[in-house]
């Protein structure tokens, strides 16, 4: 019985979609060489995948370090590797994702917008995203010396941070041991203490 429901709901989504792709090719068959139209076009090859997802479960924790002081209860993380910089697809990237958590398979404003943020960690200056962002008329507010800034305006939807997590203070000392230029020293003080 469900599965017969699902076919039936699945046959009529097809025909709304087979429907409404006609009817633009019908309105638009005179512009047929400057127009393209595709039904159900994959945005990808793999499905979104959050790098990192931080539930802060009690909405009341105070955290105060560079990073999770900025937390609230959902905290969408891009996380970045050593030779790579955040750009601006990143940027748009990493919101997508936060809009799709948000709705995919939940009702209704289950996770309000107002709980979510995201930070993106990297290990430099983030130059070409800013200077993109910049051109956007986006306002990049440096809270940190050369370690983390809040990034708003529009196209940023969501409360949004980068970290320059080589410049983070010691209590990260196990993120920057994957820094640029960590010593042996630093990677082993780092395994004993975790």
């Amino acid at each position: 019985m469900i599965e017969e429901t699902n076919r039936k709901i699945e046959d009529t989504r097809q025909n709304y979609q087979a429907t409404m792709e006609a009817a633009l090719k019908s309105r638009y068959s005179d512009q047929s060489k400057s127009i393209e139209i595709f039904s159900e076009d994959p945005l990808g090859v793999e499905p979104p995948i959050l790098d990192l997802l931080v539930l802060k479960k009690n909405p009341e924790l105070k955290l105060t370090d560079d990073i999770g002081n900025f937390f609230k209860e959902y905290n969408i993380i891009e996380n970045k590797g050593v030779n790579d910089d955040i750009n601006i697809n990143d940027v748009f990237k990493t919101q997508a994702y936060a809009w799709f958590y948000m709705s995919a398979g939940r009702l209704v404003d289950e996770i309000p917008w107002e709980k979510v943020t995201i930070t993106a960690i990297q290990f430099h200056f983030p130059m070409a995203a800013f200077a993109r962002l910049k051109q956007m008329n986006c306002k990049i507010e440096e809270l940190v010396p050369n370690a983390v800034w809040e990034v708003s305006g529009p196209p940023i939807a969501f409360p949004f941070r980068v970290i320059n997590a080589s410049n983070l203070g010691d209590d990260w000392a196990a993120l920057k041991a994957v820094a640029p230029g960590a010593t042996k020293e630093t990677l082993l003080k780092v395994q004993q203490e975790l």
